[in-house]
């Protein structure tokens, strides 16, 4: 080869190596600020853009302590989240919510897939103030500024992988009772998996939750949202007379002065096949309930409860309420004891 074509050769390999490399520079500009954007810019707006929804739409108070984008794995958290009234009452916060998308199983399944929504630790306080309003029910957009309502048909097609619920508290309150209600539901906790919005698919979930005085409540089963249909058990542990009576407060003629439940059932929720909502009840046991007059009452009968029932337990009762159908197979009392007196009124 003459040194012409030598020289032409090389021009020829540098002009490709030019545009390739140019290329390459090009390509790695926007890695770079993909990347620059992804872990800087996204967290700083969606920060700013939840602080100021918080201040300027809810006129609520909202800090959040970090805010965090991974743009390769597609992971979005958000650390150390409060929400509160004006007066700095606490309504709502987390410690973390993590949501992971998975862009490939979006692709596949031609539907918005989330491999992972964790939430860990929320605090929610529930207040019912004493003109019955609830404090939540004011967190929604006002009216006007309201989205418009999006026309009827088919839910999306979503599927979320886990759905974790870690570490949750309930604090709940009522005023708008003489005297009020105040009980905290910790830890609570909730798992959903596989969940997905398409047409008879069976989502499997379990709650659970308990108090500080020991009452445990555990809900699990199945659902489905095309169409609405659910069923699934539940079970309530050591609800204690007191808690009962607490809340209900003036509403009985009577004190539950001891006592407590434990109740074991079964449900199924099907509306749109006119099945409405039925109920089976295995087990129902109460323990050592006492019941006792009202403290003006007491006084005239030395305080002594008018009823005692040591154990009661009802088995295999059932509840259809679209039939008004109540049956029960079985009711057992061990050791009751009941006062009657004449008053001197007769």
């Amino acid at each position: 080869m003459d040194a012409s074509g030598s020289r032409a050769v090389w021009g020829g390999t540098r002009r490709w190596l030019g545009a390739h490399l140019r290329l390459l520079g090009v390509l790695l500009a926007l890695l770079l600020l993909y990347t620059l954007a992804g872990f800087l810019l996204v967290p700083h707006l969606a920060r700013n853009a939840l602080i100021d929804y918080g201040q300027r739409d809810l006129h609520r108070h909202l800090t959040i302590g970090a805010v965090r984008f991974n743009p390769f794995t597609l992971t979005a958290q958000i650390r150390q989240f409060v929400l509160a009234e004006a007066d700095d009452a606490p309504i709502a916060s987390f410690a973390l919510l993590r949501v992971r998308a998975d862009a490939l199983g979006s692709l596949l399944h031609r539907a918005w897939t989330l491999s992972e929504v964790r939430l860990e630790q929320p605090d929610v306080h529930v207040l019912i103030r004493h003109d019955g309003s609830l404090n939540l029910a004011q967190l929604a957009p006002p009216r006007g500024a309201a989205a418009p309502r999006p026309a009827p048909g088919a839910l999306p097609a979503v599927r979320i992988g886990v759905f974790s619920l870690l570490g949750g508290q309930l604090h709940f309150e009522d005023r708008s009772r003489e005297q009020p209600f105040t009980t905290t539901l910790t830890p609570i906790e909730f798992s959903l998996s596989d969940f997905r919005t398409q047409p008879a698919f069976d989502n499997r979930y379990h709650f659970s939750a308990a108090t500080r005085a020991g009452e445990r409540f555990e809900w699990s089963g199945e659902f489905s949202l095309q169409p609405v249909d659910s069923n699934g058990r539940f079970s309530i542990a050591a609800l204690r007379a007191a808690t009962i009576a607490s809340y209900l407060g003036d509403a009985l003629p009577f004190e539950l002065r001891d006592g407590s439940l434990d109740l074991q059932g079964e449900y199924h929720f099907m509306p749109a096949a006119g099945g409405g909502l039925s109920l089976r009840l295995p087990s129902l046991q109460i323990h050592a309930l006492a019941i006792a007059p009202r403290p003006l009452a007491a006084e005239a009968s030395g305080g002594t409860p008018w009823i005692e029932v040591p154990e009661l337990e009802v088995s295999d009762a059932a509840l259809a309420l679209t039939e008004r159908k109540l049956s029960v197979a079985r009711v057992s009392l061990h050791n009751p004891s009941l006062q009657v007196r004449r008053e001197a009124d007769g």
